[in-house]
């Protein structure tokens, strides 16, 4: 009877010790298949723009899936790519992650499973930034540009040369009529524009050739002061004046103005030393050619003294 219990203790010693060294194995044998299979710490992190995408980019791993990690502050946001160039382009636009703000970049590997993940790789800092879409203009017969609007864009600037020097109008809608520049065989283009300094200025869009006949705005003022020195304020530049000093018409050419801008307005200058007369009625109008005519009336100098 004694033996018996005896070795129903020893059988059961042998038991739980048999038990334990299988635990103690499995748990080494899993400790090393974690070992053997959990990825390596992950480097060669950065950042491409392709266009208007951009890409957090690492050496792509056979058999490896991808985790990147975004935080900004407390705020962390991790994703899953099953590609090394993972595209954040629309998870910008679309406020998963956001523009402007400076965030500090790391990524892992991911074994084939999904289960276990390795280390991640040190931080780089990235505050996205993206070159705005270029809009595609189109013109119709009546000389209307027009194009779609842009995503992130505020405004748009047109483009041309006026001779050697480039014109810059800002546009805040999504067309424009050309017979509002200065008339000529124009070539045209139009980027986008924003607000935001994380959004740049597009490349230009295609080219618009144009014939402009142009209609010239009436001046606004015109006055002479002390000194016989006559003032235009005009919402243009123009080339020249057409001066009538009572009978007598004079032709004012650019070389002869001085232009100055005041908040989108044009002072224009000169001596009418000259030719002034007492008493003498003086108006003035805008000087046209075969492309920039003016069909209004004279605007009458005011002579405050």
């Amino acid at each position: 009877m004694l033996y018996n219990t005896i070795v129903s203790k020893t059988k059961k010693i042998i038991i739980s010790v048999s038990v334990v060294s299988v635990a103690i194995i499995l748990s080494v044998v899993s400790l090393l298949l974690v070992y053997l299979y959990k990825p390596k710490p992950a480097e060669g992190l950065q950042i491409k723009t392709q266009g208007s995408q951009i890409y957090v980019c690492v050496e792509p791993v056979e058999e490896r899936t991808y985790k990147f990690k975004f935080v900004n502050g407390e705020e962390e946001k991790v994703f899953d790519s099953v590609s090394s160039q993972f595209d954040i382009t629309n998870l910008l636009w679309s406020g998963e992650l956001s523009f402007g703000t400076d965030y500090q970049i790391s990524f892992c590997l991911v074994e084939p499973t999904g289960i276990l993940d390795g280390e991640y790789s040190k931080a780089i800092i990235y505050t996205p930034t993206i070159r705005l879409q270029a809009p595609t203009v189109n013109v119709s017969e009546q000389n209307v540009l027009s194009w779609e609007s842009v995503q992130g864009a505020d405004y748009y600037n047109l483009y041309y040369y006026d001779a050697e020097e480039l014109v810059k109008i800002k546009v805040e809608q999504t067309s424009f009529d050309l017979t509002q520049i200065k008339g000529g065989e124009r070539k045209v283009y139009v980027t986008s524009n924003s607000n935001q300094s994380f959004f740049f200025e597009s490349n230009p869009s295609n080219v618009i050739e144009s014939m402009v006949i142009h209609n010239i705005a009436a001046f606004e003022e015109a006055f002479i002061d002390q000194t016989y020195t006559l003032h235009i304020i005009s919402p243009e530049k123009i080339d020249g004046v057409e001066l009538v000093v009572g009978e007598e018409v004079f032709t004012v050419t650019q070389q002869n103005l001085t232009i100055e801008e005041y908040d989108g307005k044009f002072e224009i200058t000169f001596s009418v030393n000259q030719i002034f007369k007492p008493g003498v009625e003086i108006t003035v109008k805008p000087l046209g050619n075969d492309f920039n005519t003016y069909s209004g009336e004279p605007t009458l100098v005011s002579m405050p003294f």
